[in-house]
């Protein structure tokens, strides 16, 4: 979480609770950044506020942060967010070469092993089957060297 002022670790942890799905607490803990830096942005670490639940929580699990007003009179401005933990990913594929930088590359993905005659892979994936659907797909490209 990140405030617009440094902020102690104690006030923190009395201004943020994390609920379940049917609004009991959870246990969590928190602490500043070891790193200089919040999402690749250079910030004081005191800054931020790292949320993290006491138990390891299951994929598709559904949990509300609150982040609450300090001023107790105007919790109206309480922010309440819904997070779900993503799904477990399936491999689905591994191509080499993609779009504007395929130039006629093999590849091979074998018991784990990729092998490649150029530089170029796309890697496809989506999340594991829930109720019969798919919740989500996910694709990446990289160029190698």
């Amino acid at each position: 979480m990140l405030y617009d002022q440094p902020i102690e670790l104690a006030l923190a942890r009395a201004l943020i609770e994390l609920r379940d799905k049917a609004g009991a607490s959870l246990p969590f803990v928190v602490d500043h950044p070891g790193a200089r830096s919040f999402g690749g942005v250079a910030v004081d670490p005191k800054l931020v506020v790292l949320i993290r639940p006491r138990r390891p929580l299951s994929a598709g699990e559904t949990v509300e942060l609150v982040a609450k007003n300090r001023a107790k009179e105007d919790s109206a401005r309480d922010r309440v967010v819904s997070l779900s933990v993503a799904r477990r990913l399936q491999h689905t594929g591994v191509a080499c070469g993609y779009g504007a930088w395929d130039d006629g590359e093999a590849c091979s993905f074998n018991d784990g092993r990729l092998q490649m005659s150029g530089q170029t892979l796309h890697v496809t994936s989506r999340a594991t089957a829930t109720h019969g659907r798919w919740a989500s797909r996910a694709s990446e490209r990289s160029r190698c060297g």
